[in-house]
């Protein structure tokens, strides 16, 4: 009987993605401290991306590792499905909120909607 060949990330590997999924949760953690800090802090959300851009594109530009994670085999999945959900995020951390006014930021959805949804009134 031919054995098997393990699939997946050896011990090495896998100590590496937890690392990596550490590393992030650490990161977004402080991001939404940030956003609850500032917040209830300055009792509107005016002004917030200027205070988190720096880290967001920091950790999203991070998660472009994901892509290799999948082209060297740490993780079984599509490297290019991953990077075009990875790239989508890039397109609008990199691309949108960079080019576009903090004012006119302010009144997209997404931050109205990030307050519904956490409960984060402006007063």
């Amino acid at each position: 009987m031919a054995s098997e060949k393990k699939r997946g990330p050896g011990t090495l590997g896998k100590l590496y993605l937890a690392l990596y999924n550490f590393v992030q949760f650490l990161g977004w953690s402080y991001i939404l401290l940030l956003v609850i800090s500032y917040t209830f802090r300055n009792k509107c959300y005016a002004g917030v991306w200027n205070f988190v851009r720096i880290p967001v594109q920091i950790f999203q530009s991070l998660a472009l590792l994901e892509v290799i994670h999948c082209l060297v085999g740490l993780v079984p999945t599509s490297a290019f499905l991953t990077f075009i959900q990875i790239g989508s995020r890039l397109v609008v951390v990199w691309g949108i909120l960079e080019s576009v006014p903090e004012p006119d930021v302010v009144k997209c959805v997404g931050v109205p909607m990030f307050e519904v949804t956490t409960g984060l009134y402006s007063r």
